[in-house]
């Protein structure tokens, strides 16, 4: 998945214009910025700087791109003028243009509406970042899921959202579980029921976040489990909403890991 950059097409659009405004009498001289201009602007075609992949409209763009680097190239005279290349100039524009906005008609390009509060842009690369700063260092192999998460409430996925939630709340009730228990002992079962029955006999646990991990169970992860069931993006949210909750509850108990004084530069 990569980001489209709209940006983009409005340069396109601006360089080829001032190119079509140009006289056929002009000196290359003088029309050699925004001859220059539209070739690196169109160059960026070829190249994953527009953030999508063209490619019926490839054979076009080179047509034009050979007119304009031979247009800019230095071995021109000084007094040459645009005239005798100016009509195939504005052909290999029509012939670009015409393939290019039927190729833009047909672009698997979609636009993310706004979920409630959150940033899009976040959702989608950054969704570590609605969660508690200590979250990824304390239990790192939350991460994966936190941000799969929020790329799915943002693509409006709210039942593979839940699933990457409730993941990433496990592998933080497997980490707060471990702060309470002998080093070295192990849970193998570390679902999220068989981690709050493994709580509820720890004498430490705290009833507070006993009692929130019930009400994931009971409100979310057990209806999430049915095949018939699935969760809106609304739903989803308010998932985040009581997750995250309980993920920052836990997390004030986790320590931070130890650092290998060897590893430090």
């Amino acid at each position: 998945m990569q980001r489209l950059n709209l940006a983009y097409f409005y340069q396109l659009r601006m360089d080829f214009d001032r190119v079509r405004s140009l006289p056929a009498s002009i000196k290359l001289t003088d029309a050699f910025l925004d001859l220059f201009y539209a070739r690196v602007t169109l160059e960026n075609i070829f190249s994953d700087i527009v953030g999508t992949d063209f490619r019926t409209c490839i054979p076009a763009a080179l047509s034009l791109r050979q007119v304009l680097d031979y247009l800019t190239s230095d071995d021109r005279e000084a007094e040459e003028t645009l005239e005798t290349q100016h009509p195939r100039l504005l052909r290999a524009l029509d012939d670009f243009e015409v393939v290019f906005r039927a190729e833009l008609a047909n672009a698997d390009a979609y636009y993310v509406t706004r979920k409630g509060a959150f940033d899009t842009k976040i959702l989608v690369e950054q969704g570590a970042a609605l969660w508690s700063a200590d979250l990824t260092q304390k239990v790192p192999n939350s991460a994966f899921d936190i941000g799969e998460a929020g790329r799915c409430i943002a693509f409006e996925l709210g039942t593979a959202a839940g699933f990457h939630i409730l993941r990433a709340t496990e592998a933080v009730m497997y980490a707060y579980w471990k702060t309470l228990n002998e080093e070295g002992k192990v849970l193998k079962n570390r679902n999220l029921g068989a981690l709050i029955s493994s709580l509820e006999q720890i004498d430490q646990a705290d009833q507070k976040i006993i009692a929130a991990l019930l009400q994931l169970k009971d409100l979310h992860r057990n209806p999430l489990m049915h095949p018939e069931d699935t969760l809106t993006v609304e739903q989803a949210m308010r998932l985040y909403g009581v997750a995250q909750s309980a993920v920052d509850a836990m997390l004030a108990h986790i320590p931070f890991p130890e650092i290998d004084p060897d590893d430090v530069a």
